[in-house]
């Protein structure tokens, strides 16, 4: 099974040779867009081709153990963690480390609306390099819980379309199933009731359609109240394999 490496720092040096990156504060990210360059069999034999497609969806929806199927079951893949990236913009700028933990339960308070954009704008820059070496997952959610409520910090209507997503996922669910996963296992995340994790879902999922009509590309709202993790990743591998109708042709 594919299992998450452990954050590693990576030299200036280092992410200047893979990114042909000229500027010092660029250099401070580490390079978590992971390549799935390892050789390995899948038995429906799916593989993307230099497309990019976000996964997103509200806490206990099971984003990050969809993530972590699609990457066993599709490559060559790069995935764009955006909890790291921005662990490590924290780290490089302000030179302040935190646990992932500690950036979920804090959120808002920790990072400013200006570190995020930052982070975009860089993810951004990369795109193009990124595109012609493998297929991109972005795994992030502008929605967060907030002492006051929730805040959104999504991609101007600009970076949409500079980013131009291929296809868009967003998971959803049962809010009081979701109150109750993330009661029982927190991973850092605050609690929320019934309401706050039902208006979450909805802003989400707004989020995600604004950018797929910004994209002029499908957006797929996957309820998970239902299913379990495989059946989650076999939805949507065969959606994405859909596409090839539309003449997108995500999965070859």
């Amino acid at each position: 099974m594919w299992e998450a490496k452990q954050p590693t720092r990576v030299v200036a040096r280092s992410a200047r040779e893979s990114h042909g990156l000229k500027s010092g504060r660029e250099c401070c990210y580490r390079e978590v867009a992971e390549s799935c360059s390892k050789t390995f069999s899948s038995r429906q034999g799916i593989k993307l081709d230099g497309r990019v497609v976000l996964i997103t969806g509200a806490a206990g929806t099971g984003k990050s153990t969809l993530v972590k199927s699609v990457l066993e079951r599709a490559r060559p893949f790069r995935r764009l963690d955006y909890g790291q990236l921005l662990l490590e913009h924290k780290a490089g700028e302000a030179g302040i480390q935190m646990t992932y933990d500690e950036l979920r339960r804090e959120s808002g308070a920790v990072i400013s609306a200006a570190e995020v954009f930052a982070v975009d704008e860089w993810v951004i820059a990369q795109l193009p390099a990124w595109r012609a070496e493998s297929n991109i997952i972005i795994d992030s959610h502008p929605v967060t819980k907030e002492s006051f409520g929730f805040r959104i910090t999504p991609y101007s209507l600009d970076q949409v379309s500079r980013i131009a997503f291929d296809a868009i996922v967003v998971l959803v669910g049962e809010p009081a199933m979701l109150a109750k996963r993330i009661s029982a296992d927190p991973q850092g995340r605050p609690s929320v009731s019934t309401f706050q994790a039902a208006f979450q879902v909805q802003l989400q999922a707004a989020v995600a359609a604004i950018y797929a009509i910004t994209c002029a590309r499908p957006c797929f709202a996957i309820d998970t109240t239902e299913l379990n993790a495989e059946q989650v990743v076999e939805t949507v591998l065969d959606l994405l394999k859909s596409l090839r109708s539309l003449g997108y042709h995500l999965i070859a």
